[in-house]
């Protein structure tokens, strides 16, 4: 049986909530799936993912790759010729991941953030492979969120409140998944009672 190649992207070295969520959904994945991880080095999200014996990629996928600046929600993202300029900066990057589909056969990306959605999803529309863009957040970068939308082919929103923001742009593109939680972790005969 063939497994389906998922390149699963992600900007960080370190643990977030969203690099949690997908080391979750990579300990549980499907074996009909096999997922390679691209991050931009080493760190606690590189240890954990060798952990769980998950194949690693280091692209460089750093925050520095779209330089974002905003206040709140509803702020709309700076000017697109300074924004221009920074899309060339992922020119390597761009390259890199578009070679590593190529030689992987890659059958499906997988964006774990919102910088990560804009790489892949210029990637995946030169390569001709899909992306799933996973949304935890509520979008604040104004056209570009719009943008990462556009790339993407499918989107799964965490939460029915985030779907609702995307909504206006995306249609019938969206679907609510919420996070999974591993209640292994979780010690039931802990009292909580001095915490409350």
């Amino acid at each position: 049986m063939k497994r389906i190649k998922i390149l699963c992207l992600d900007h960080y070295i370190k643990i977030g909530g969203g690099q949690r969520s997908l080391l979750t959904l990579l300990e549980n994945l499907d074996k009909v799936f096999y997922p390679i991880v691209a991050i931009p080095g080493k760190g606690d999200f590189y240890k954990e993912l060798k952990r769980i014996r998950v194949n690693v990629k280091f692209i460089k996928l750093n925050a520095e790759l779209v330089k974002i600046r905003y206040n709140s929600r509803r702020d709309r993202a700076g000017n697109p010729l300074g924004l221009s300029l920074n899309f060339l900066s992922m020119f390597n990057s761009i390259i890199s991941l578009y070679r590593l589909i190529r030689d992987e056969k890659i059958d499906l990306i997988y964006a774990n953030t919102f910088k990560t959605a804009l790489v892949g999803g210029i990637v995946g529309k030169l390569s001709g492979v899909p992306m799933i863009y996973h949304v935890r957040i509520f979008p604040n970068h104004g056209w570009l969120d719009n943008l990462a939308t556009l790339l993407s082919t499918r989107i799964i929103a965490n939460s029915k409140a985030v779907a609702k923001e995307l909504h206006g742009t995306t249609g019938r593109k969206i679907k609510v998944i919420y996070n999974a939680i591993d209640l292994f972790k979780f010690d039931p005969n802990i009292s909580g009672n001095r915490i409350r």
